[in-house]
């Protein structure tokens, strides 16, 4: 039997679940109200959902072993969480495959607002990227890959257009040891929740 990845691993580095390939738009969940957690293509009146808005600029996942809590209304956002596991947004070279387990190191995070929920989107890179060992926090996001995080903000604000989402902190992306500290909370709020059930 498989046994499903943890957070981190023994090197600090965290495990990405992919949910959504790099310039792909087909969406694909964890669906976290079924056994096991599978990941699902995500439909609406029995069609396939897929992002309007373009391809995703980078790769979309989640990390394993957390949770937003909708009952935690965070001080910085003035909102609760989104119920889902904490999204994460892969800036490397490569696409990878729906399903692939992949070690990232955290860069930033964005606090976007959706639905009046709480969206956190953590910034990283693939460890296996070429770029990879240049990048250790969000200045040298913005020195090696000038426009990602803007670009990165734009689709996240647009994609549901004519709906547009918003952002706390005026949509900066915060620095990485800010994204450790909600690494950190959503760990621990996902820990209660599995105590408790």
């Amino acid at each position: 039997m498989l046994t499903p990845p943890s957070l981190q691993n023994t090197d600090g580095t965290l495990n990405m679940v992919v949910e959504i390939p790099k310039w792909s738009r087909t969406k694909v969940e964890c669906a976290t109200r079924e056994p096991f957690n599978p990941l699902k293509l995500d439909s609406k009146n029995g069609a396939v959902r897929t992002y309007s808005h373009g391809d995703m600029l980078f790769n979309y996942g989640f990390l394993p072993q957390t949770w937003e809590d909708p009952e935690h209304v965070h001080p910085d956002t003035g909102a609760g969480g989104d119920n889902d596991p904490l999204d994460v947004v892969e800036l490397g070279m490569r696409a990878w495959p729906v399903g692939t387990v992949l070690r990232v190191k955290p860069l930033g995070i964005m606090a976007m607002i959706d639905g009046g929920e709480t969206d956190w989107k953590l910034l990283t890179v693939a460890v296996s990227d070429p770029i990879a060992p240049m990048l250790s926090n969000l200045d040298d996001l913005h020195i090696q890959l000038p426009g990602a995080v803007a670009a990165t903000h734009r689709w996240f604000r647009l994609y549901k257009w004519p709906e547009m989402n918003s952002f706390a902190f005026s949509g900066q992306a915060q620095d990485r040891q800010y994204a450790e500290r909600i690494i950190a909370e959503t760990h621990v709020a996902w820990r209660k929740l599995v105590d408790k059930e």
